[in-house]
């Protein structure tokens, strides 16, 4: 199978905490995330400060060859036009977070939807909105 070409999604994100809808807890007051490709997929890399000044970080790499894991959780990632970039993370079989990530027609715009599982049943979405701020080098 022949991989897609992500390189649209590559580069230096910043958050626009306005324009972001959160379900469960704020948005964070600031984000950077950086999406880049690696020989086998794509690199995942946030940094957000949370509302209380909590500075916290994430970095994990997806290939389309399968599940990684990331924080005990089984992670794929797959991608579809239409649907976007989406990685899903499972646990002992049970989906636990999801995230779809889906580009502006200008491409200078990521909308990021993060689900998961919610105490009691049903799921929750945040929505991020970022804003390119540096393209990937080619």
């Amino acid at each position: 199978m022949r991989e897609p070409d992500l390189s649209r999604f590559f580069g230096v994100w910043q958050l626009e905490p306005l324009c972001s809808r959160y379900e469960q807890g704020p948005p964070p007051s600031s984000a950077v995330y950086r999406l880049g490709p690696t020989q086998r997929g794509v690199t995942f890399h946030l940094y957000w400060t949370a509302r209380v000044k909590r500075h916290q970080e994430v970095l994990f790499e997806l290939s389309f060859d399968g599940a990684v894991e990331v924080d005990g959780a089984q992670v794929t990632m797959s991608f579809d036009g239409q649907k976007g970039l989406v990685s899903e993370a499972h646990r002992d079989g049970v989906l636990v977070a999801r995230s779809v990530r889906l580009l502006e027609a200008n491409g200078g715009l990521l909308a990021v939807a993060r689900s998961g599982p919610v105490a009691g049943g049903g799921m929750f979405t945040n929505h991020s909105l970022y804003r390119r701020i540096e393209s990937a080098a080619p």
